[in-house]
């Protein structure tokens, strides 16, 4: 069952992601933000965010929650998971583009506490991701692939980590790189546009997240299930039930 009055502190909570899912979980009704976690220096520490006060020492309130939250930057998750393994605190990660130290730090993490990562959070998206595989092998090797992804043009990775997913789950089907091309454009969240034509058709899958707010249901639902799991690494498969 469920527990009801889970505290988290997200880190990044200043950011524009951050920031929405501080804004999201306060209304979930079950889950309450006691704090947000930013860098050493950044403006925002000493302020609120949604009436949320913003502390930039992770080990002031790392023992007060039941799960953080993760939506900053590779360099930072890295430090991130040192506390929550210290502490024994289930880990939700939101942040993108982990190499290296990054990922050698958060496998050997899971040996003590649940992790959720995935590039993408929403949940229409990684219905997607579930089904792309089935929609590649049923059409063959007759069609030509694309992926276009259009972001907003402040965002740092080139192409998203979403559209590397993608990629990879058609490489591993077809046997072949899709074509792929990223475009950074106003504000736009997050577009990723799937074709795949052949002989006289086309077929199109598109999943358009006109919110931030998408990213950050599916955030809550990862927390929900993370402080209920095993130690260990999970996806939003998981999360959702798709595997």
């Amino acid at each position: 069952m469920r527990r009801s009055g889970l505290k988290v502190a997200v880190c990044g909570a200043a950011g524009k992601m951050g920031s929405e899912v501080v804004e999201f979980f306060q209304s979930s009704g079950d889950v309450v933000v006691t704090h947000g976690v930013e860098k050493e220096g950044h403006p925002s520490v000493g302020q609120r965010v949604h009436g949320v006060p913003v502390v930039e020492d992770l080990s002031r309130v790392v023992d007060l929650v039941d799960c953080l939250v993760d939506f900053t930057a590779p360099q930072f998750t890295t430090e991130l998971l040192k506390s929550a393994t210290k502490a024994k605190k289930p880990l939700v990660i939101g942040t993108t583009n982990l190499r290296g130290d990054s990922l050698r730090a958060m496998k050997e993490s899971t040996k003590d506490i649940p992790i959720v990562l995935y590039p993408n959070m929403a949940p229409g998206m990684n219905v997607l991701f579930k089904y792309i595989p089935d929609v590649a092998k049923s059409l063959g090797k007759g069609f030509d692939i694309s992926i276009v992804e259009t972001h907003h043009r402040t965002k740092r990775d080139t192409p998203s980590g979403t559209a590397r997913k993608l990629a990879q789950a058609l490489k591993s089907e077809m046997g072949r790189e899709p074509e792929m091309l990223s475009l950074r454009s106003g504000d736009i969240i997050g577009e990723h546009v799937v074709t795949f034509v052949g002989e006289g058709e086309m077929v199109r899958l598109t999943h358009l997240a006109y919110s931030r707010r998408a990213f950050a249901s599916g955030a809550l639902l990862a927390v929900r299930f993370v402080v209920e799991a095993k130690p260990g690494l999970y996806s939003m498969f998981d999360v959702l039930g798709l595997r």
